[in-house]
């Protein structure tokens, strides 16, 4: 749990593609938003500073909804260090898997962010974190080598094809796999609004049951727990 003396703040890349669902990066985003150093929720602290990453300056998520994105894939390619939490969210399987075959600037900024150098101690570890489908990305990527997680039931399957052979893939509300070597831990939710829960366990694990309960109690959401390993 954080010292309330020394309050700690992290740098939140969400990465958006056309189709990308909107409860996916939305639901997360709510809670994270509501997350604050400060009672006051007029004056918010913001805990966490998300930005916006996408290939064009529109995003045409679900649902013919426009994002207007913070900054292009290069631009985070080159601030990548400067990120604590990646956010993957999902989308319909085709627009998923014409991201990893052929290999595309997202996947290839996945790749970038996973395989960073371990940070020094004393600083706060990276975490990836995909949302239902967007661990077909995260698998194509390399991060469930050896590892657990999970993705929407529908698409269990697909996900075991491109990296079953050495990941366990599991039908759970979200699942912490853990550290890869250089650090950098890997969280993956099922389906939708699974995200909504692994983002609490994330907010939990960096900050403390308090703030969970402050983000869910603004969001008047009820937090559903399980066992993530």
């Amino acid at each position: 749990m954080a010292n309330p003396q020394s309050p700690k703040y992290y740098k939140v890349a969400m990465l958006l593609f056309p189709g990308a669902d909107i409860l996916d990066f939305c639901g997360p985003a709510e809670l994270l938003t509501h997350v604050s150093h400060s009672d006051d929720y007029t004056q918010p602290d913001k805990a966490f500073n998300i930005s916006y990453i996408a290939g064009s300056e529109i995003i045409p998520a679900a649902s013919q909804l426009r994002v207007l994105r913070d900054h292009s894939l290069e631009q985070a390619r080159a601030d990548l260090n400067t990120y604590d939490i990646l956010i993957i969210p999902g989308g319909m399987p085709d627009a998923i898997m014409s991201m990893i075959d052929p290999p595309s600037a997202e996947l290839a900024l996945i790749r970038d962010f996973i395989a960073q150098p371990r940070r020094a101690p004393g600083q706060q570890a990276r975490v990836v974190f995909s949302v239902c489908t967007g661990a077909l990305l995260l698998g194509a990527a390399g991060a469930f080598e050896g590892k657990m997680a999970t993705t929407h039931h529908l698409c269990v399957d697909t996900l075991k094809q491109i990296c079953g052979e050495h990941t366990e893939v599991l039908q759970r509300r979200y699942v912490d796999a853990g550290e890869l070597g250089n650090g950098t831990r890997v969280l993956s939710a099922g389906g939708i609004s699974s995200g909504l829960d692994a983002t609490c366990y994330l907010i939990e694990s960096l900050l403390g049951l308090e703030k969970v309960k402050q983000a869910t109690d603004m969001a008047e959401y009820e937090r559903r727990v399980v066992e993530a390993r």
